[in-house]
């Protein structure tokens, strides 16, 4: 007997991982420091950023795929897709900024098990 194929929608979104108390400039170094010590040479370039906000803190945040739903059938994953696009160019067009664009993947799936594993080992200080 074969499972039913289901199909998902992930949006790349940003988490905050690492937040130092410290303020500019020890908590620029702070956060690079400990960037380099978990995330460096796992995390792609554009997939890390950090966010200085002055006599506050530093901020480092990593872009990982957010499941928005799951769907029986493709059409219906598209549909929700398109919707989620949508908003992506009325939020663009009012100068704002959504997370990125979605993707569909067929569940259990390579495809789905590669953007998945690349999340966990984002996340995964320790690997």
């Amino acid at each position: 007997m074969s499972t039913p194929v289901a199909w998902r929608v992930y949006v790349q979104d940003w988490i905050v991982v690492y937040t130092s108390d410290a303020v500019a400039p020890e908590g620029q170094e702070e956060a690079q420091r400990v960037f380099a010590e978990r995330w460096a040479g796992r995390v792609e370039e554009g997939d890390f950023t950090f966010q200085f906000i002055p006599s506050l803190h530093v901020q480092i945040w990593l872009r990982i795929p957010v499941l928005q739903g799951e769907w029986r059938a493709e059409p219906d994953a598209e549909a929700h897709a398109q919707r989620i696009r949508a908003s992506e160019r009325e939020v663009r067009a009012q100068g704002l900024r959504l997370p990125g664009l979605p993707e569909i993947v067929e569940s259990g799936s390579a495809e789905e098990r590669a953007l998945l594993d690349y999340g966990k080992k984002k996340l995964r200080a320790d690997s």
